[in-house]
């Protein structure tokens, strides 16, 4: 939280200081649907890979781009392979 509240104040960008702002008000309640052990599932090799796909679906959650555990777990699966090229 204060690592938001840092970033925040020192953004210039209009577009970044809403980002924040709604992640500070909302999006600290949000939580994924899915976890690791969805991941491994899908065949995706565990390692520090998880964390950054799991941060990526869980800002896609905070836009409201993904809700359901379905859309999470499509969304990781394309990260994953995005992130694997």
């Amino acid at each position: 939280y204060k690592r938001q509240l840092f970033d925040l104040a020192r953004a210039e960008n209009e577009i970044v200081r809403e980002r924040i702002t709604r992640f500070i008000v909302t999006g600290r309640k949000v939580k994924l649907r899915i976890a690791g052990k969805d991941l491994k599932a899908l065949g995706i090799p565990e390692g520090p890979l998880y964390q950054e796909i799991l941060a990526r679906v869980l800002d896609a959650k905070i836009d409201g781009l993904v809700d359901t555990r379905e859309e999470e777990l499509s969304l990781a699966q394309k990260v994953s392979e995005r992130l694997a090229h």
